[in-house]
């Protein structure tokens, strides 16, 4: 029980890190990507079309950090 609470916990923190460093990522580099600000559209982007692919990325590597980190 200790170690799936661990790899849990992993998992969250992992998918918080990561949907908040993608998104962060597309608003500072969006513009010389070339996505349009027009209307919040850049913003609004970055938190609903690439967050959550950096939040699965992020929950995946949660997951397995907090598997090697957990005890048997």
């Amino acid at each position: 029980m200790k170690s799936f609470i661990v790899i849990a916990i992993g998992g969250i923190v992992g998918l918080l890190a990561g949907w908040i460093a993608t998104a962060a990522a597309v608003v500072m580099f969006g513009e010389q990507l070339g996505l349009s600000n027009f209307e919040g559209q850049r913003d609004l982007m970055a938190a609903f079309g690439y967050g959550p692919a950096g939040g699965l990325v992020g929950l995946i590597i949660g997951v397995w950090i907090g598997r090697r980190l957990s005890p048997a």
